[in-house]
């Protein structure tokens, strides 16, 4: 028997599938997107209504109650996700463990309220690596010559990584290097030459006859470059020039410079064409292959370079120069700016002008457009950047800061930045997620005889720099000191691995950097988390908060998973040097170099409460630990002191001194269960020594030391040290950048045999004597003696070339973690001392790559070559046919293929979206080339523990609630209660009955059929009343994202954003209670259903009754389309929705849109056939 399998065809869809790693990393990713979301429906109406159930519950909820009240105040929370309310139940347990920060399994209204009031203040000082923005500094890069002319135009060429510019009045382009190199040999402009006939008599040979003579003469001409663009479409990749004899020319670059170019599909026709006028600005087209130029009299012209084609916009356009313009293809927009201080945006699709911004009091100069953001910026000669959206009519915001006129702004694209030049030379860097400035610094030169006079300004794109034009061609380099090698550009104070977050946290300077242990890139970073450097880094008991100390001796509280303030500890004088949680005793200790340690009460919320303060004497204080069997407070100094005080009484135990004087403590590691604790100090010396409630106390009983491995004769001094308490070993790092790792499991096992045995005995003594036992049965009469012997080297690496700042060991994933003055973080195997990787801020890591590849809608599984298929159903299959065949039986031809059930992939199972394994465990492994997504990282984490316990934990919480929520509705039933239902309203009025008609859009009759079909299986029990808070519910979760201004991500928005909220949430309580007025007096509107796809416009007419109506916002309903219009006119399958024909004209432009940006979008076909019955248009309210 054989077995063919039809080939996959290229247009069949394909879902990749990654390494358990990458696939794992995804699903926290979108877990962490969907949080994010889902915490921007708690609006002030929403808490009120929250507040309300807490104090039902004596202020605290469990959580399982906390999932019962939130998911019903939730009903519209994202609606179209697959497996939703699995997602939903995640993210409210994710959600009460960010807030639940003292571990306690409950949640208090007063934790709560803190969180909303963190997560509104943190959520702009969030950024991921590409939002982070470093310094310029000025590069030493020189022009290979000097120009006489002040350079007017300069602009990067990627293709051929060439600057090209041209000096004013000149007629050649001219090509230098990033360095300042020459470039290329310049490209001259020769128009063409007149041609003259003239005439002249003269004398035959016989001179006797005159005849006369045509000679034919040349006139050369000249001309002058006014504008240049580069088109780096691959299709023609050209230079177009605009020159002040009315042409624009392109020229296409070849080995020996550039050559004028020919039409891509016609090697006859040269690309030029000649306008009226001069052209001052082009901008291009991609999508429709057109040019926009702008003219001198301010009119614009459309060159359409597939045809050699020329129109005009049909409206009037500037009546000024237009200066610059930027085309917005995926938009349909583009935006021109002209000396006449008006900003136009344009309808590329009906040539009309779409609206005027006229916020500039003079004239614009330059325009920007960030497409990820969909911000148009503007600059001109009245000093200001604005900041548009094109979907919006008014002003998003000013930018304010220059003195003097602005004539140049660009964005930097896939990165947050924006730059703008000014006539003096000014030069600043904007954040915008904030509109701040960030940097600022001058290109111009203090010499009035060499005067730069900056005109043009371009940027570089790898490695980022900025190139600006005037007498001469300067060069800033972005982040000169950048080392991808390196961590961060400060030394990382330490690295501190947390396993329910899959990260390591890395502070440097002033923000903390936060690396995906999966993949080892960077996922966001807590900016300027303090004013001045961190010095000081610690971790609570729960790993659900950080404590940060700073230069200047402040000391935070931050909650781990938004980088939210909690509150401030009590301030040092000096800078913070140790931090210490004590978590059985409910209390935080930070020592300073003023020698003082602060005990703070560990109360959550509220002021800091200072308990006590610890004065160090004899010496500077170095190390701090904690002693929870005796609940002492170690404070280790630089004179080799270790000081025990008792925190419950603030006195000094004792002193251990017996190192000498410049010795400093390094570290000091207890061993658990036993009175012994590990002491290093700076001259390379490791010592054992008792501790209370040993009667000897203080007492060194071993030592040994740090040998330099490269001149033995030599101590090297210790910066840190580790000891496992399960390995029973001891890592230790030294100046010298050398990590070693001593065996000390037999020092440990006969100083445990000894406790064990003394307390045995002195147990037996008191037994016999009648006494009680306490903790003095651990005091000793006699230190045990240890035999001097070698402590053993198990390995020893050199890990860094510099001081190594901080060692962490990773004890259940048996890793150690490095941090040195290199500003390198690097990652060991604890057992062998292998180097395993390093965290770097390397811009360009590569994205996971897919291990294979499915074939929507079927369980068939390919190599990513599309050439074999490897999932184990087809490879058993095959195994199974070829034994047949080798048995003899009869052959017959099977084709093997699925029928396709989801073509585009988009319904999935819990187990396939959840289940990192869920697709390896389907796979024939031996067919892949490769099991890793991402191999350049090479650390192994086990999250496989991690995921399983996690997902068992969503398992049961969802059964749970599944079952309250059972009892709850069985006994609603009981009591005949229905009060978050509502219900059926029979019958419409007349002008209910026109309305519809007039606005109800044509849909396919197929479509139509399947909407009522699924109309008459609604579930009944929602067709009550619906109570206020859920039509608020529902209206608000529709506006939240619609807005195009919203793209700038989740992590993006901030308190005004919750701001602009609250005030929609009063416009729609307002709108609400306008139209249950109405219906009291005979107007009745459709059905609402809370579990529908989108919520119907209810009928927005006069009543019948004449009654006087509240005033409203006669532009409510304008905001409440344009925040609507997407999910009602796109999501939406219900054939009794409402739409005017403004919406359809709406609808029609916002397919159009979808299917550039993604033609194969099943949303951008749907209401392709929509069409307005009437032209009638829709009522405002009064």
């Amino acid at each position: 028997m054989t077995t063919q399998i039809k080939k996959l065809s290229k247009l069949d869809h394909t879902v990749p599938i990654y390494s358990p790693r990458s696939t794992y990393k995804q699903i926290l990713h979108t877990d962490e997107t969907l949080l994010a979301d889902l915490t921007l429906n708690f609006d002030p109406f929403t808490i009120n209504v929250l507040r309300t159930e807490f104090l039902i519950r004596q202020g605290s909820m469990e959580v399982t109650e906390f999932i019962l009240v939130v998911k019903e105040h939730l009903l519209s929370w994202q609606l179209e996700i697959s497996n939703r309310d699995i997602k939903l139940i995640r993210q409210l347990v994710n959600l009460f463990e960010e807030i639940d920060l003292n571990g306690n399994g409950k949640l208090e209204w007063e934790e709560f309220t803190n969180y909303i009031i963190e997560k509104a203040t943190v959520l702009n000082n969030i950024k991921s690596k590409q939002d982070e923005i470093k310094l310029y500094t000025k590069s030493n890069m020189k022009p290979y010559k000097k120009f006489t002319q002040i350079i007017t135009r300069v602009i990067y060429i990627k293709e051929i990584d060439k600057i090209a510019f041209f000096e004013e009045g000149s007629d050649e382009i001219q090509f230098m290097t990033p360095d300042g190199g020459f470039g290329l040999k310049p490209l001259k402009i020769v128009p063409i030459s007149d041609k003259v006939v003239t005439t002249q008599a003269k004398k035959d040979k016989d001179k006797q006859n005159f005849i006369i003579v045509k000679k034919e003469d040349t006139i050369e001409k000249k001309t002058q470059i006014l504008a240049m663009l580069y088109i780096d479409d691959p299709k023609y990749q050209i230079l177009l020039t605009s020159t002040h004899d009315g042409y624009v020319r392109g020229w296409r670059y070849q080995s020996s410079g550039f050559v004028q170019a020919n039409q891509p599909d016609n090697d006859e026709e040269m690309i030029e064409h000649h306008f009226t006028n001069d052209i001052y600005s082009m901008t291009w087209d991609g999508i429709n292959e057109i040019l926009y130029c702008g003219q001198k009299e301010g009119q614009i012209n459309i060159w359409n370079l597939k045809n050699d084609t020329e129109i005009q916009f049909e409206d009037i356009s500037h009546t000024d120069v237009v200066m610059d313009m930027i085309a917005m293809p995926k938009l349909q927009f583009m935006a021109s700016a002209s000396l006449d201080h008006n900003l136009i945006l344009w309808n590329t699709l009906s040539k009309k002008r779409e609206r005027t911004y006229k916020e500039h009091t003079r004239g614009i100069v330059s325009l920007a457009f960030n497409e990820s953001l969909i911000l148009l910026f503007s600059a001109g000669f009245d000093h200001n950047l604005c900041v548009w959206n094109p979907y919006i009519e008014s002003l998003i915001f000013k930018i304010q800061g220059h003195s003097s006129p602005v004539i140049g702004v660009l964005v930097i694209e896939g990165t947050s930045q924006i730059v703008s030049l000014d006539q003096e030379g000014i030069v600043k860097v904007w954040d915008t997620k904030k509109f701040n400035c960030v940097q600022q610094f001058s290109v111009e030169t203090q010499d009035e005889k060499h005067k730069f006079n900056p005109s043009s300004l371009c940027y570089i794109p790898k490695p980022l720099k900025l190139i600006f034009g005037g007498r001469s061609i300067y060069s800033y380099e972005y982040d000169k000191n950048y080392n991808p090698n390196s961590v961060d550009d400060y030394v990382a104070v330490c690295c501190k691995f947390i396993e329910n977050q899959m990260a390591f946290f890395t502070p440097a300077g002033t923000k903390i950097k936060i690396w995906n242990a999966l993949t080892g890139d960077v996922k966001k970073i807590y900016s300027d988390i303090t004013t001045t450097e961190i010095t000081a880094f610690k971790l609570d008991n729960l790993d659900k908060r950080f404590i940060i100390g700073d230069s200047s001796g402040t000391v935070a509280l931050f909650n781990v998973i938004n980088g939210a303030k909690i509150k401030n500890l009590p301030k040092h004088s000096g800078e913070v040097v140790a931090i210490v949680h004590a978590s059985d005793i409910g209390a935080f200790f930070t020592g300073s170099m003023d020698n003082n340690v602060f005990m703070s009460l560990d109360n959550e919320f509220g002021e800091s409460e200072l308990l006590r303060t610890f004065i160090i004497q004899d010496g500077q204080l170095t190390y701090l630990s904690y002693d929870p069997m005796m609940k002492h407070l170690l404070a280790g100094t630089n004179s080799g002191q270790i000081r025990f005080y008792e925190t419950d009484t603030n006195k000094l135990h004792g002193v251990a001194n017996e190192f000498k004087q410049g010795e400093e403590i390094t570290s000091i590691n207890l061993i658990k269960g036993i009175p012994f604790m590990f002491v290093t100090n700076s001259q390379g010396r490791i010592s054992i020594m008792s501790m209370p409630p040993v009667l000897h106390r203080f007492a060194k009983i071993f030592t040994f030391t740090n040998v330099d491995p490269e001149i033995p004769s030599q101590l090297l001094g210790i910066s840190n040290a580790v000891f496992s308490q399960e390995k029973k070993v001891l890592f230790l790092s030294d100046d010298k950048g050398f990590i070693k790792c001593f065996e000390v499991d037999w020092l440990v096992d006969f100083l445990i045999h000894v406790v064990n045995e003394k307390d045995k005995e002195d147990v037996a003594t008191k037994r016999i004597k009648g006494l009680k036992t306490t903790q003095n049965a651990r005091q000793m009469l006699v230190l045990p003696k240890i035999a001097q012997r070698e402590v053993k080297i198990k390995w020893i690496i050199r890990a860094h070339y510099e001081v190594i700042k901080s060692l962490e060991y990773v004890e259940k994933e048996d890793f150690l973690i490095t941090t040195a003055f290199d500003k390198k973080v690097k990652l060991w195997d604890a057992e062998t001392g292998k180097f395993i990787d390093s965290f770097q801020q390397n811009y360009d890591r590569k994205e996971p790559r897919p291990i294979a590849l499915k074939r929507s809608g079927t369980e068939e599984i390919y190599n990513v070559d599309l050439n074999e298929r490897v999932d184990l159903k087809y490879t058993q299959f095959v195994q199974q046919q070829q034994s047949e065949d080798q048995s003899g039986q009869a052959q017959q031809i099977y084709y093997i293929e699925e029928k396709i059930q989801d073509p585009l992939g988009l319904i999935k199972s819990p187990q396939e979206e959840f289940n990192p394994f869920f697709y390896l465990e389907k796979i024939d492994q031996t067919k892949l080339n490769t099991l890793k997504s991402n191999p350049e990282w090479k650390l192994e984490i086990g999250f496989k523990e991690y995921y399983e316990r996690y997902e068992q934990k969503i398992k049961t919480l969802f059964d749970q609630v599944k079952i309250k929520e059972k009892e709850v509705h069985e006994k609603q039933v009981k009591q005949g209660i229905h009060n978050r239902h509502f219900k059926v309203q029979n019958g419409q009025s007349e002008d209910d009955k026109q309305f519809e008609y007039n606005h109800k859009p044509i849909i396919k009759d197929d479509e139509l059929n399947n909407n009522h079909s699924n109309q008459q299986q609604a579930p009944q029990q929602f067709n009550q009343k619906i109570r206020l808070e859920q039509v608020l519910s529902r209206y608000k979760v529709q506006q939240k994202d619609q807005h195009p201004n919203s793209q700038r991500g989740n992590q993006q928005m901030n308190l005004d954003s919750l701001i602009n909220q609250s005030d929609i949430v009063k416009e729609l309580k307002q709108q609400h209670s306008d139209y249950q007025e109405n219906y009291k007096f005979g107007s009745k509107g459709g059905n609402l259903t809370p579990q529908g796809r989108s919520t119907q416009v209810p009928p927005l007419f006069k009543s019948g009754v004449q009654k006087q109506t509240k005033k409203v916002d006669p532009h409510l309903f304008e905001k409440l389309y344009k925040q609507n219009l997407k999910c009602k006119a796109i999501c939406n399958s219900d054939p009794k929705i409402f739409l005017s024909e403004a919406e359809c004209n709406a609808a029609s432009r916002f397919v159009t849109v979808l299917e550039i940006y993604d033609i194969t979008d099943e949303r951008s076909q749907k209401f392709k056939e929509i069409k307005c019955k009437s032209k009638v248009k829709l009522p405002r309210l009064q």
